[in-house]
């Protein structure tokens, strides 16, 4: 019902274009008549057509963001044999955590020093560049 009450709707803004279009051009009535129509018919196929399509493939839901619920039904219970790391990967993985784990103290670091992450800092007109307009 709703592709085609969106259809019915944009083809008769269609169709009420191509008619004050038509008027205003000074088009005999019978031109008009059928070139609204025609757009009517048009304008109400291609919708339909769109709003097919975006059902029918769930286009919407590429936009969607996931919760965190949609992203936990995803993820496998059991890791796979091949996921388990050897031991020369254990070393790497924890180098990487550690190298996570001191980012993440930076920023903190640097955010504490600059008043917070949510600290307004207002631009300074000293450091911009000005331009002037070439003289005649």
């Amino acid at each position: 019902m709703f592709k085609v009450g969106t259809a019915l709707v944009f083809a008769v803004i269609a169709a009420l274009t191509v008619i004050l279009a038509g008027l205003l051009a000074n088009a005999r009535y019978s031109v008009v008549f059928f070139r609204a129509l025609t757009g009517f018919l048009v304008a109400g196929l291609l919708i339909y057509l769109a709003a097919f399509l975006f059902e029918r493939y769930e286009l919407p839901a590429f936009w969607r963001r996931q919760t965190r619920t949609e992203t936990a039904e995803d993820e496998p219970d059991e890791p796979d044999a091949d996921a388990v790391p050897d031991g020369d990967a254990a070393g790497n993985t924890e180098e990487i955590v550690a190298a996570d784990h001191q980012q993440e103290e930076t920023s903190e670091r640097k955010a504490a020093e600059s008043g917070g992450k949510d600290a307004f800092v207002p631009l300074a007109t000293d450091g911009l560049k000005h331009v002037s307009s070439p003289q005649d």
